[in-house]
């Protein structure tokens, strides 16, 4: 058994590898990378597969918390450099406006991709605080852009 998780943990490094090979900057409509949707998709089987694999019996003793500790070193395998990546693209983008849209929309990706699992609820928790610092970023540049325009200083 031990030898199946760490072909399984080999594999999610790999693909987390693989993240970081070839970065290119985001789309001009700075949505969300197809690595990062294809990512989201195994990670979404993987997730499934453990949710439905919980005997009936073990799902209702064992808590959402048990569960999520469980499941971080899958979550972190999977996510971390997926969203790395995304960091690095963002990065490509000559704007704080541009870096901020993409990040909002790679956040958006991964909560869609976590929500139905109560075992993720930690880390949609940093995904949403990570998605509200670009919001206040987005928010505090489009104030001084309005302030600008109205012949005030920001």
């Amino acid at each position: 058994m031990n030898h199946s998780y760490e072909v399984f943990f080999e594999t999610l490094k790999a693909q987390g590898r693989s993240f970081l090979r070839f970065i290119q900057p985001p789309a001009a409509a700075l949505s969300a990378p197809t690595q990062l949707r294809d990512a989201l998709s195994i990670l979404r089987e993987i997730m499934s597969v453990y949710s439905t694999s919980l005997l009936d019996h073990e799902a209702s003793i064992a808590s959402p918390e048990k569960r999520q500790v469980e499941f971080k070193d899958v979550l972190d395998a999977a996510l971390d450099p997926a969203l790395q990546m995304c960091g690095a693209m963002a990065e490509m983008r000559p704007t704080t406006w541009d870096q901020a849209v993409f990040w909002v929309n790679c956040d958006e990706a991964v909560l869609g991709c976590l929500e139905p699992f109560d075992f993720t609820k930690e880390r949609r928790e940093l995904v949403r605080e990570d998605e509200a610092k670009h919001v206040e970023s987005l928010t505090a540049e489009h104030v001084c852009l309005l302030q600008l325009s109205d012949g005030f200083s920001c």
